[in-house]
């Protein structure tokens, strides 16, 4: 009775995911403002994780500005609502990478100034700015703990180069960050050409579909990442 309970109380969650899913879609406001506050706690956890996985605990500790980012992710997965399958993962799950990629552009670019008590009388320079670390770094540091995301690093392995799939990487947080010129930025990044970068992608991508039809029960659910699904 418990379980037939629990699935009852599953479906019902789905369907007013669903539903309001469609109503964003359909161009509703209110659906927005209605994710937010139905779905927000669960956008939260997922923040929470990421914020964790980066060593921003100073941030995930900070009650306003933790609500500011999982503002941000429910508009990520808001934005892209046309693009979720009411089959497939929880809006959250699916959008996680988009979700990521946000959470990293806005605590990732940071500026640490030497401390007062830790400065010399002379002129140190200009505050170091740090700069964010390849995307391939942090989802290996992810792989650890996230299965999902392991899945998705060891895929990328077995069909491509160390470079390539780093550059894969690289290339999709840029456009989900929102980058006009992804592969210019990436092709910077690693000293090739904006053409060669796209077309490691596009290599990549044909190759890790290939893999998941080859093993579409142990690979499948890599279809619920956008780059993989489009």
């Amino acid at each position: 009775m418990e379980n037939e309970s629990r699935k009852a109380n599953t479906a019902a969650d789905r369907a007013e995911i669903t539903e309001v899913m469609r109503r964003i879609v359909a161009g509703d406001p209110a659906a927005v403002v209605t994710f937010m506050d139905r779905f927000g706690h669960r956008v939260r956890f997922v923040v929470r994780r990421i914020l964790e996985d980066m060593g921003r605990l100073d941030v995930r500790d900070d009650i306003d500005e933790l609500h500011g980012l999982v503002t941000d992710a429910c508009l990520v997965v808001t934005d892209r609502a046309a693009g979720w399958s009411p089959d497939g993962a929880l809006p959250w799950t699916w959008a996680y990478l988009a979700i990521r990629a946000k959470v990293g552009q806005v605590v990732g670019h940071r500026v640490v100034e030497l401390e007062e008590s830790l400065m010399d009388d002379h002129d140190t320079g200009p505050p170091v700015t740090v700069l964010d670390e390849p995307a391939s770094d942090g989802f290996i540091r992810l792989a650890c703990r996230d299965p999902y995301v392991r899945l998705l690093i060891d895929s990328l392995r077995t069909v491509s180069s160390t470079r390539d799939y780093e550059v894969v990487l690289d290339y999709v947080v840029q456009k989900s960050n929102g980058d006009p010129s992804p592969s210019q930025t990436v092709a910077t990044m690693y000293d090739v050409s904006s053409a060669n970068v796209r077309q490691i992608f596009s290599r990549t991508r044909r190759r890790l579909l290939a893999a998941i039809d080859e093993d579409p029960d142990g690979l499948g659910p890599l279809l619920e990442i956008w780059w993989l699904a489009a």
